[in-house]
């Protein structure tokens, strides 16, 4: 006879005979484990397209937001507030000291002391850190006259490190020099 209390599973009505179970509700924390059946190859291979599918679109929306927002991923983004910007200001200051300090020990030829104005024009570009790319105004100090050029700094917060790669007289500024 089943009481009320006892447990049937689906072959216990074709018996007749209740399962038997160590807690009255134990079938609901078993039925949370056991499939209802085993998925078959196929249905395991869907699973996996799936799941494939939902990483790539994750990965494909995670690059077109950083793209949208920063520009072509690893291209040069223009920097537009370069007057105010006060970082941007402080890497020209830099690339002009550097490049002071280099001539004085003799590393860098053909220059002079340079005196910082401001930085006209720049970019930035993500690679192991971030390179920027400046247009600088600066005076000579031997002959006062107004200069440009163009420097590449590469800056790693990180590491707390800044390098100056390339100081160079502004091809365009010369053209530009000799039309005046």
């Amino acid at each position: 006879m089943i009481k009320k209390d006892m447990i049937m599973d689906k072959d216990s009505w074709k018996r007749g005979t209740p399962l038997v179970l160590p807690h009255p509700h134990f079938h609901l924390r078993v039925r949370h484990f056991l499939p209802l059946h085993k998925p078959s190859n196929s249905e395991m291979n869907l699973h996996i397209t799936m799941a494939n599918s939902i990483i790539t679109f994750s990965f494909v929306i995670f690059v077109s937001t950083f793209v949208a927002a920063n520009g072509i991923l690893g291209g040069r983004s223009k920097i537009t507030d370069v007057n105010t910007n006060k970082e941007i200001q402080d890497l020209g200051r830099y690339s002009v000291e550097e490049y002071n300090r280099l001539h004085r020990s003799g590393t860098v030829k053909n220059g002079g002391d340079l005196t910082f104005y401001r930085v006209m024009e720049a970019e930035k570009q993500v690679v192991s850190g971030m390179k920027y790319y400046l247009k600088i105004q600066a005076f000579s100090k031997t002959s006062g006259d107004p200069k440009v050029f163009e420097a590449v700094v590469v800056v790693k917060p990180w590491l707390r490190s800044k390098q100056l790669l390339k100081f160079a007289p502004s091809p365009a500024a010369a053209i530009s020099q000799l039309v005046w």
